[in-house]
């Protein structure tokens, strides 16, 4: 007879529980199937799959799609915590899923199946963690006819929650504290909150001390730990993990695109979540990111930091400006000494070609001057830009910083458009959209002179010690943010909709198979990417 559970989890968790497969089954294993697949509780996908649709109206969409990488994800963490002392680390690029999967359903699933499991949730804040914690208290109030667990209403605050089976969630941030309070499975997931972080040695240390020395030894016999992240840098928290412990652990890496031998099965350039990403809206945000960014948060391969930031062939030299519209830009990074060791006082001027949308670089000032020099020269520049251009002055931090910007727009510029600029964001942080557009081509600079020196302290960037600046570099930053804008990226979705709520989830799947061949054979004839879902709810 079928062994019906190895049936599920081979065909449902894989994905590979196609309109095809369906039809080759003998009738008696199709019943066994049929039979299991009611079993909704089998995996955390499962369960999101029955809790997270049970109320879509009939003209609505599925509210949770269940993409392969999502069920192999699922299957990973449900086999792992069964056997007990599981050790997973998953990552895969932001927005697609894994947390609503994860670090909502896992819980959930763990406390419905374990029922005197106390389970522990770990984000880079507590209000995150108390977000999940409010999402599987609220599915487990929302779903009383269907689940078995209850909270204990004389527990049930959000950053620690009882059951009335013996089991508990505690949520709290990565750094919080831990006494007192054992866990069977450890979820940690977004434990970096942004880049800046991810590149603090200090920050990346602190994180490894507290999982190492607080985490861990929470952990009771035969425990379980879920770490979910996206990459952000070769030695974050993953990246100890795989050189501390090895092979002891298990790595499951979800590319935005596949590579060869790619661990679900996807043809070579096939994305990862296609219904929510495209090749064209991954491609979109590697020109924002840039190479080194994306190759870490989508591609799950961050770069070692003795590799750079950035590449010399990415300069564009030109010759002359093209013609058309042109909006300019005066930017300022003043230092004030005169003293051989001392930064540079930086002044570009850059110009944005309105119709393509690039800035040109057409002069830079670098000198080491004294303060008053520096008064004296951006006078002398303004004068020379004219009042047209406009001007901006970066700022220092706290009350002499506000001071200086006031001097220069009252005694210095008066009758020219200036503006100060402040940012305490990690000079890469800042610099990231602009070395974007560079290699995109975007950022072109004016053969003269200073052009050597220029490109040696771009190749540098961000190096630090002896020697090394980085003034023209911040300069361009501001300019680019200043001239284009903080950019959002869009979120273009479209979607083709299954109506019918009264199918089982036997049917919905080979609805969702049979849509898909509708899109394949539509996509030949087009030539074009058609999603099978979009508009739903995937991520938090």
């Amino acid at each position: 007879m079928l062994d019906a559970n190895a049936l599920a989890a081979a065909a449902f968790e894989s994905g590979a529980l196609s309109m095809p497969a369906l039809e080759e089954l003998g009738a008696r294993d199709q019943h066994d199937l049929d039979k299991l697949l009611k079993d909704w509780k089998l995996t955390p996908a499962t369960m999101a799959f029955k809790l997270e649709n049970r109320r879509v109206p009939e003209h609505m969409p599925l509210k949770w799609y269940p993409s392969p990488h999502l069920l192999y994800i699922s299957l990973k963490i449900a086999t792992g915590i069964a056997r007990g002392n599981a050790r997973i680390c998953i990552s895969a690029p932001p927005r697609h899923g894994k947390s609503k999967l994860c670090t909502h359903y896992g819980p959930l699933w763990v406390l419905e199946n374990f029922v005197n499991y106390h389970v522990a949730l770990v984000t880079y804040g507590a209000d995150l963690s108390t977000d999940f914690s409010r999402e599987v208290r609220d599915s487990i109030e929302w779903n009383e006819d269907l689940l078995d667990v209850r909270l204990r209403q004389d527990a049930s605050r959000l950053a620690r929650f009882l059951t009335n089976k013996g089991g508990s969630m505690t949520s709290i941030g990565l750094g919080g504290p831990f006494t007192g309070r054992g866990a069977h499975v450890l979820f940690i997931d977004d434990y970096i909150k942004m880049i800046k972080e991810a590149l603090s040695p200090t920050i990346r240390q602190q994180q490894w001390e507290w999982f190492t020395t607080t985490a861990m030894t929470r952990l009771e016999p035969g425990a379980s730990v879920i770490l979910i992240a996206t990459r952000w840098h070769k030695d974050d928290l993953i990246g100890k993990i795989r050189k501390e412990f090895g092979d002891k652990w298990e790595y499951i890496v979800l590319p935005d695109i596949a590579g060869e031998d790619d661990i679900l099965g996807r043809k070579v350039g096939e994305p990862l979540f296609p219904q929510r990403f495209d090749l064209e809206a991954l491609a979109e945000r590697k020109i924002l990111l840039g190479t080194k960014f994306y190759d870490a948060i989508y591609r799950q391969q961050p770069h070692d930091d003795s590799e750079g930031f950035t590449q010399r062939e990415w300069v564009t030299v030109v010759n002359e400006i093209p013609t058309g519209p042109m909006r300019y830009l005066r930017v300022w990074d003043m230092a004030g000494t005169e003293s051989g060791n001392a930064d540079y006082t930086a002044g570009g001027l850059f110009g944005l070609h309105i119709e393509s949308k690039t800035v040109y670089l057409l002069n830079m000032i670098r000198k080491r001057m004294t303060a008053l020099k520096v008064e004296l020269k951006v006078k002398e520049v303004a004068d020379l830009d004219g009042k047209d251009t406009r001007i901006v002055i970066e700022q220092e931090s706290g009350s002499s910083g506000k001071a200086v910007i006031e001097h220069y727009k009252a005694n210095v510029l008066e009758g020219f458009s200036m503006e100060g600029y402040y940012s305490n964001r990690h000079k890469l942080v800042k610099a990231q959209p602009f070395l974007a557009g560079m290699e995109a081509g975007r950022f072109k600079i004016l053969s003269a002179g200073w052009n050597k020196d220029f490109i040696d302290e771009f190749e540098s960037f961000p190096g630090e010690g002896p020697g090394i600046h980085d003034d023209q570099i911040d300069v361009c930053a501001i300019a680019w943010e200043k001239l284009l804008g903080k950019r959002k990226l869009p979120v273009a979705w479209g979607r083709d909709v299954i109506s019918d709520t009264n199918l089982t989830l036997n049917e919905r799947i080979q609805k969702l198979a049979t849509l898909a061949r509708e899109r394949d054979a539509r996509k030949a004839r087009a030539g074009g990417h058609f999603g099978l879902v979009r508009g739903a709810t995937f991520g938090r």
